[in-house]
């Protein structure tokens, strides 16, 4: 195999294993959640800040005087703050509000149009139109997510004015950390990229919720939910899944981002002894057939 197609099918499967990491983040977060000892913000606060902490250690230890040098760059620095405080935080936390103000199927499907704004944007920069199979992938990874997440009760979408706004700026932060950190990932090691940008939002989430207040009441099965929460379901996902996309383009890295309430479902199935339907089956299989409409040229 050439290495530009080995190089394509790294950027496929660190992407894939970050979007599959990401939803049994969500069924470590359902599972905390359920047992009532911690609001979801508090969760969320915890999680970043774990999580940036662990990959600022592991940058500085692997990666030495190259781990700062993009501290030299102001405009790259910027980019990376960007990165970080309107893409990764901003996304979390209004992903977490728009459940609070409308459902989880209704903040999913809301947060997954970030793949409409991520092949906009896209389109911007490249001076093009969207490309057919694009529109076609995009197409069957939003019904398929919207099958997943409703099983075709329409009932289901809660939506209220603030609610579907809080949605939309989730997408619209889904779609930023997609696509911002592409550039300075080619310049520096995407490990120190996302481990500082992780770290500036969560210190600005910090400011907000004033976790050194936080009174919880947690038993040490809930601790060790979380620490596998920030671990994989957010140090590792972010990590990988922002690897492969900066080999694979922020296109693909939207579509195969729809993976994550797949793997949500098949793990609450083990862990959960959550069913899974037929209709769970035809959502899934549509996620999958769009994410083959964009990669099967790629890797063949």
């Amino acid at each position: 195999m050439p290495l530009e197609k080995q190089s394509k099918l790294k950027g496929y499967i660190f992407s894939i294993s970050g979007a599959m990491a990401w939803g049994f983040g969500g069924i470590c977060g359902q599972y905390i959640l359920s047992k009532n000892t911690i609001s979801s913000i508090k969760l969320t606060c915890l999680r970043i800040l774990l999580s940036s902490l662990v990959l600022v250690i592991i940058n500085l230890l692997s990666l030495k005087k190259e781990s700062i040098k993009i501290f030299k760059d102001f405009r790259d620095l910027l980019l990376c703050l960007v990165f970080g405080i309107f893409g990764v935080m901003l996304s979390q936390f209004t992903y977490v509000t728009t459940i609070s103000l409308t459902n989880a199927p209704t903040a999913t499907i809301l947060q997954f149009l970030s793949s409409i704004l991520i092949v906009f944007f896209t389109c911007i920069k490249e001076f093009r139109m969207p490309k057919k199979k694009e529109i076609l992938a995009i197409s069957l990874a939003i019904i398929g997510t919207f099958i997943i997440a409703t099983h075709f009760n329409i009932h289901k979408l809660v939506i209220s004015p603030l609610g579907l706004l809080s949605g939309l700026t989730s997408a619209l932060a889904a779609a930023i950390y997609t696509v911002i950190p592409s550039r300075i990932m080619k310049k520096y090691s995407p490990l120190t990229v996302i481990a500082y940008g992780m770290l500036f939002g969560a210190i600005v989430f910090s400011l907000f919720t004033k976790p050194w207040q936080f009174k919880i009441d947690l038993d040490f099965k809930i601790i060790g939910a979380i620490i596998i929460m920030s671990l994989i379901g957010t140090a590792f996902a972010y990590h990988f899944f922002l690897s492969g996309v900066s080999i694979v383009g922020a296109v693909r890295g939207g579509v195969i981002g729809g993976l994550e309430p797949i793997s949500a479902a098949i793990m609450a199935f083990f862990f959960l002894k959550t069913p899974i339907s037929l209709i769970d089956v035809v959502g899934m299989a549509l996620v999958l057939l769009a994410i083959g409409v964009l990669s099967i040229r790629e890797v063949r």
